[in-house]
């Protein structure tokens, strides 16, 4: 049998996670993701029961399910943002914010573009010199 979640609804979680968001606004600091842990009072593994859509546990249905997916997908975005009107309005916070925004769970950006080096090219060298021209 499950143990009872300390968050009973969807709803329930959209509260206090507003909740959270306003006294870290309040206070004017960055709503972490750990702290935002910490408020719900759930770990990291209740967290990505959450977030897995095919976790096979039954305590939840589909519905709410999709309904705290995205309610901590909203939170992924919130946290995001503030990082990045910090770093664009705060020049002393913009280093900062610049390194938490390339961590996974704030955005996951990277500094410079990756390219896909296996990249295949093929050279029709027909009417160039004949089969001895290479040689």
């Amino acid at each position: 049998m499950p143990r009872p979640k300390k968050v009973g609804t969807p709803e329930d979680m959209e509260r206090n996670l507003n909740r959270y968001f306003e006294l870290r606004e309040e206070k004017g600091e960055f709503p972490t993701f750990a702290g935002m842990l910490r408020y719900l009072g759930i770990s990291k593994r209740t967290y990505q029961r959450y977030m897995n859509d095919d976790n096979g546990d039954e305590s939840l249905t589909e519905e709410d399910r999709h309904a705290y997916r995205k309610i901590f997908e909203d939170a992924q975005l919130r946290r995001e943002d503030w990082l990045e009107k910090t770093m664009v309005s705060d020049g002393k916070r913009a280093n900062g914010c610049m390194n938490s925004l390339k961590q996974p769970i704030n955005g996951g950006f990277k500094d410079r573009y990756e390219a896909d080096l296996d990249a295949k090219i093929t050279v029709n060298v027909v009417g160039v010199g004949g089969e001895n021209a290479f040689k």
